[in-house]
Formats: C-alpha cells, sequence, structure tokens
C-alpha cells in the first residue's frame, strides 16, 4: 500500500512540478544559410527542426530589418527559440547572397509603335543587392517595325552575373489598325451574309406558305382605299364606303416580294347613290412576312397609286373585269 502511494506521488510532482526534463532543440542545418532577400519566418525555422509535435514555436533574431526593408542585411545573426516541452535553444543564422539577379520582364514580346517605346520598360531584373544592367543592343530602335533580339547581362554588387535573351516585335500601328478594320469588316460582311440569307429563306419560306383569310384584314386593304391621296376624284363626290370580298374571301397572289389583293369596293356618291367598283390593290410583303406599305391601287381599270408591280390572275377563272 505503501508503495503505491509513493508511486502516485511522483507522478503527480512530474505533472505540477518543473523538475521535469525538457527535449533539446535539434536541427538538419546549424548555422542555417537564408539567401538574401528572404523573410525569417516561423514556419522557415519550423522547417529546420527536426524535434516534432512542435505546434509553436517562438523566436527572437538579434537584428532589424535597414530602412523599410522587411529583411535583414547579409550577416550572421543567433535566433533564440522557444516551445513547450523544449528547452530554451540558440540557432546560428548566415544570411548571404549567392544568386544574380533575376529577370522579371518576359523574354518575348509582341508591341507596337504607336507610342513611343522605350527599351528599357522591356529589359528588368531583380535583386534585393545593388545591380547593374548591360544591353548589348542598347542602340536599337523600338519604334522601327521589326523582330529584334537583345542580349541583357546583369551583375550584382557581389560579382554574381546572369545574361537573358529578350525576342521583340514591333509591328507598324497603321498596318495594325488597317488589318484589325479588315477583319472587322469581313465579320460584320459575314454576319449581315448570314442575317440577309436567313431573312431571304424566311420569306421565301413565307412566300411558299398559303395565305390565309386572316392575313388581309378588311382594315389593311379599307385604310389603303379610303385615305388620300391614293383616292381622289377631282369630278366626283364618290369616294369608297366599304370593301367587299369575293364569295367570302380575298382574291390573293403572292410572287417574290409582292402581296396583290383583288376584289370590290362600294362607293357611295353624294346623292346615296352607290356604285361596284373592282381594284387591284398591292403590298409591300416584309422579310418576317408580314404585309407593309401600300405600294399599287387600280380601281375600275385606272391607276390611282403607284404601278402595277406583279399581278397574275391567268389560273385564277376570275376576270377582275366582269
Amino acid at each position: 500500500m505503501m508503495k503505491k502511494f509513493i508511486f502516485v506521488s511522483a507522478v503527480m510532482g512530474c505533472i505540477f512540478l518543473s523538475g521535469c526534463a525538457k527535449e533539446d532543440f535539434s536541427y538538419k542545418e546549424d548555422p542555417l544559410h537564408i539567401e538574401y532577400g528572404k523573410e525569417i519566418t516561423q514556419s522557415l525555422l519550423k522547417s529546420n527542426i527536426t524535434n516534432e509535435d512542435i505546434e509553436s514555436l517562438q523566436y527572437h533574431v538579434n537584428g532589424s530589418p535597414e530602412g523599410n526593408k522587411s529583411y535583414l542585411p547579409i550577416g550572421e545573426y543567433t535566433a533564440t527559440l522557444n516551445a513547450d516541452g523544449f528547452n530554451e535553444g540558440e540557432l546560428n543564422i548566415i544570411i548571404e547572397d549567392t544568386t544574380p539577379p533575376k529577370l522579371i520582364s518576359k523574354d518575348y514580346y509582341s508591341i507596337t509603335n504607336k507610342n513611343k517605346q522605350d527599351l528599357n520598360n522591356y529589359v528588368r531584373f531583380d535583386d534585393p543587392s545593388p545591380f547593374e544592367v548591360v544591353i548589348k543592343e542598347k542602340d536599337i530602335d523600338l519604334n522601327v517595325p521589326g523582330e529584334y533580339t537583345i542580349h541583357a547581362t546583369a551583375t550584382d554588387e557581389h560579382g554574381h552575373e546572369v545574361e537573358e535573351t529578350i525576342n521583340i516585335k514591333v509591328t507598324d500601328y497603321k498596318e495594325e489598325e488597317k488589318k484589325k478594320a479588315e477583319e472587322e469588316a469581313q465579320k460584320k460582311a459575314e454576319e449581315e451574309k448570314k442575317q440577309k440569307e436567313e431573312a431571304e429563306k424566311k420569306k421565301q419560306e413565307m412566300l411558299d406558305a398559303p395565305i390565309t383569310d386572316d392575313q388581309i384584314s378588311d382594315a389593311e386593304v379599307a385604310s389603303m382605299l379610303l385615305i388620300e391621296p391614293y383616292v381622289t376624284y377631282s369630278d366626283s363626290l364618290e369616294w369608297p364606303s366599304f370593301v367587299e370580298r369575293l364569295d367570302g374571301a380575298w382574291k390573293v397572289s403572292k410572287d417574290n416580294d409582292y402581296i396583290t389583293v383583288v376584289s370590290f369596293f362600294n362607293a357611295a356618291n353624294g346623292f346615296g347613290q352607290s356604285k361596284e367598283y373592282p381594284f387591284i390593290a398591292q403590298f409591300k410583303l416584309k422579310d418576317d412576312g408580314s404585309i407593309g406599305d401600300a405600294i399599287t391601287l387600280v380601281i375600275d381599270g385606272e391607276p390611282i397609286f403607284g404601278e402595277v408591280q406583279v399581278y397574275d390572275f391567268e389560273n385564277s377563272n376570275y376576270d377582275i373585269y366582269n
């Protein structure tokens, strides 16, 4: 019983007292080499630690960035590390510049000479250390159309050097605008052609389709007959009073772009007398198959408005002048 009590006391003491052993930090690399221009972060330091189960790492580095930079200058530093369950540790850090400047412009450009072009805008490098760029073809004028190959060398103050090749194609903006206008005109012509073909197809479908009685209404024909200048009699008080259909239907034909309607209307004079007049009325057929403007009116064989465009009822067994 006494042994059991001593065992529990030892465990509780390990939990509540600070005498329990802590683990030391171990590193993949010490000192840790970091490229100049790279920030020291928690994830960067944790990636260099081989210990497992480190959830939160606190650290302090004995150095400060220069000016408004976010990274430390080239040099040697010490990072003090802390984490739960670990003894405080130190990690040596060496910040060094081992790489040459990096090309940040593209290696190929296709431009026009519409705006004044500067070669330096297309040859750009970056490096945290001061560097110098030398362009072999520095006398190239990018305002002259052509294809150019540029060789540029960038060297930082530590002697790291890189040479890059940049290809630039310059075209005359007037030629480009002309080409673009031609392409747009061609596209527009193709669209108009397509629309025209669709309209012609639709129109032909309407021409081929039979006309139903409700497509030619009394109101459409009568409105043409009753409105000047379609009908004007200078020597008579006779006016169309109403339109009558032939045997309850219009006599109608379609040919190309026209609809021809044949029937009779009654005209009354000032003495209350009326007379039956035969007429031919023609209307423009719209692309959608509907009836458009009136283009012709012939009353009692006399052209009153326009000229007859299409009128062929030879096979209808009907004589309008009977």
